[in-house]
C-alpha cells in the first residue's frame, strides 16, 4: 500500500500496524473502536485481522476525511515469521502493553525493533497501556511515559473493556500519521507532549468494515 493513497470515498487512506504481546487486549481494543462494542470470549488472533474505519481531522481548509486501516498482530512468538511480511506500507504504528503485566511492557523495545525493521524505517508511534479499567497496575504511568518520550511519542492508558481513551487512541495515531506523511510537520517529529491528558470516551458513530485474513486459535 502506498502512504496516504487517495482514494474514492476518502482523501486519505493509511495503514496502522498495532503490535504487542498476546492477550492485551489489541483485538479487543480494535472491535471497540471499529464496531463499538467489547466481547469477553476473544480467541488468539493467528496470523492477522484488519479492519478500517473513516474519520475526519480539522477543520475548515484543513479538514481531511481519513480512511484508517488497522492491521492486528499475532501476538504469539511463533507467528513471527509469518508477521514480518504484514509490516509493510505501514504509515504509523501502535505498541501496546497490558498495564497489570509487567512483562508485555518490558517487551515493547522488542516490539518496536521488529516493526521499525519490518517496515523499512521510523514512522509515528503511539505508546498504549490497555486495561487501565483493571487493578492493580504492574506498570507505573512515569515508566510507560519515560519509555514514549524516548520514542519521541506520546502514550495513553485505555479500556477495551470501557471504551475508555479508545477513540482518542485511534484520533491520536491517525492525526499523527496524516501529518508526517503529508509533511505537515518534519519526519521524526516530537509528539511526545500529547494526550497527557485524554479526554473521556466517546461513542463510536460511524460504520465499519473488517476485514479478515486469518483464522483464530484459543482464546488469548
Amino acid at each position: 500500500m502506498n502512504k496516504g493513497v487517495t482514494g474514492i470515498g476518502s482523501n486519505y487512506v493509511y495503514k496502522i500496524c498495532i503490535a504487542g504481546a498476546e492477550s492485551v487486549g489489541k483485538t479487543s481494543t480494535v472491535n471497540r473502536w471499529a464496531h463499538g462494542w467489547f466481547r469477553h470470549d476473544y480467541k488468539s488472533t493467528v496470523g492477522v485481522q484488519h479492519y478500517s474505519r473513516t474519520i475526519e481531522m480539522g477543520q475548515g481548509e484543513n479538514k481531511a476525511t481519513i480512511k484508517l486501516i488497522i492491521w492486528d498482530m499475532a501476538g504469539q512468538e511463533v507467528f513471527k515469521e509469518l508477521r514480518k511480511s504484514f509490516y509493510d506500507g505501514a504509515s504509523g504504528l501502535v505498541l501496546m502493553c497490558d498495564i497489570t503485566r509487567k512483562r508485555t511492557f518490558n517487551q515493547l523495545p522488542r516490539w518496536l525493533s521488529e516493526a521499525t525493521e519490518n517496515i523499512g524505517g521510523e514512522v509515528p508511534v503511539v505508546v498504549v497501556a490497555n486495561k487501565g479499567d483493571k487493578k492493580p497496575h504492574r506498570v507505573e504511568e512515569k515508566d510507560i511515559s519515560k519509555f514514549a518520550e524516548s520514542l519521541k511519542a506520546p502514550h495513553i492508558i485505555t479500556s477495551a473493556l470501557t471504551g475508555s481513551n479508545v477513540t482518542d487512541l485511534f484520533e491520536l495515531i491517525g492525526g499523527m500519521t496524516h501529518k508526517e506523511v503529508q509533511g505537515l510537520v518534519p519526519k521524526g517529529h516530537d509528539w511526545s507532549n500529547m494526550a497527557k491528558n485524554p479526554k473521556p470516551a466517546r461513542k463510536t458513530s460511524k460504520s465499519s468494515s473488517p476485514g479478515r485474513t486469518s483464522k483464530k486459535a484459543r482464546r488469548g
